[in-house]
């Protein structure tokens, strides 16, 4: 080493991964892959939080009580799982994941890394499924869609996906996920983050693998929870129905190959009609009328006093789901 030189020592933060699960046995998977990191066993912890499984799972969290952090969230939903494990974190950064997947090895690592640039408040990585039949090919495929179609104009992202991203946690001091929501409620976090000044970045080298659903009629069930969810963000804040479907505009770039613009159409065609088939089996007029005027002032329609207080006195009626 020459004189007066000295390597400096980049300080690895406190990592906190959160990872809520409800019967499900594959959670196993998702804690092996978390404690084979390439990462300071010191530096990070593991909060897995139980949201009253009723199955072996709860055996199967019991073998590795000793290594994790076990937390138990009586109130149903992962939202719920994912803010009991916020207040319990002590790390500077928090990571979330599902239990359904499976971290890379050097999964952390990568966060560490990102964090390195004091700007960032929070980053994205990408999921690809483990399980390869047609519908969970096709299911990927629109996955990876639906987040590259979140960037904007900077390359930064407008919102978050809670399979694989991490957070500052002083970006959280007063901030939670909406646990009225079974879904998007990541994605309402991740705008407001953004709405705050918060910057938000895609890597796509922050991988973990995530097991697609299959079977085309539990895919239409979640289809039916997402559109619910989707529906209920929508009556709190309509404008956001323009922001989410920002990733139209892939469709229209001359410079994507063929075979991306037909995956982003898909994607813009299934997130409308799960919005839209939601609304339908509700079979009630003014779920109907609601969801049209959310689309109006969503794209800035006209609407006369009547209808704009319509939606409102609609929205007071219907708590979110």
């Amino acid at each position: 080493m020459l004189p007066g030189f000295e390597k400096k020592m980049i300080k690895k933060p406190l990592i906190s991964v959160i990872v809520p699960v409800c019967n499900d046995p594959r959670v196993s998977l998702c804690i092996q892959s978390l404690l084979e990191q390439d990462f300071p066993t010191g530096k990070y912890e593991i909060l897995v939080i139980d949201n009253n499984s009723t199955d072996s799972t709860k055996e199967i969290l019991q073998r590795y009580e000793s290594r994790i952090i076990l937390l138990s969230e009586s109130r149903q939903g992962s939202y719920a799982a994912r803010n009991w494990g916020l207040d319990n974190a002590r790390g500077s950064l928090v990571a979330f994941t599902d239990s359904d997947c499976i971290q890379q090895s050097d999964w952390l690592s990568r966060i560490a890394d990102l964090f390195n640039d004091p700007t960032i408040s929070a980053v994205q990585g990408v999921s690809y499924g483990i399980n390869k039949n047609g519908l969970s090919r096709f299911v990927d495929k629109l996955n990876q869609e639906n987040i590259r179609g979140l960037r904007k104009e900077d390359g930064m992202l407008s919102s978050l996906n809670t399979r694989n991203c991490a957070i500052r946690k002083e970006q959280l001091r007063d901030l939670r996920f909406d646990d009225n929501f079974y879904f998007w409620g990541d994605l309402i976090l991740g705008r407001e983050i953004v709405r705050r000044g918060g910057t938000i970045r895609l890597n796509e080298e922050m991988i973990n693998w995530h097991c697609n659903i299959g079977s085309m009629r539990k895919y239409i069930k979640k289809c039916t929870r997402t559109g619910a969810s989707l529906f209920n963000s929508l009556l709190l804040n309509p404008m956001t129905l323009k922001q989410h479907l920002s990733f139209l505009v892939p469709v229209f770039k001359p410079d994507f190959t063929f075979s991306r613009r037909a995956t982003a159409l898909c994607s813009m065609i299934w997130e409308i009609v799960k919005f839209y088939y939601y609304a339908l089996i509700k079979n009630e007029k003014r779920t109907l009328n609601a969801l049209r005027q959310i689309t109006a002032i969503s794209f800035g329609w006209g609407l006369n006093r009547n209808q704009i207080n319509s939606h409102k006195k609609f929205k007071r009626r219907n708590k979110p789901w």
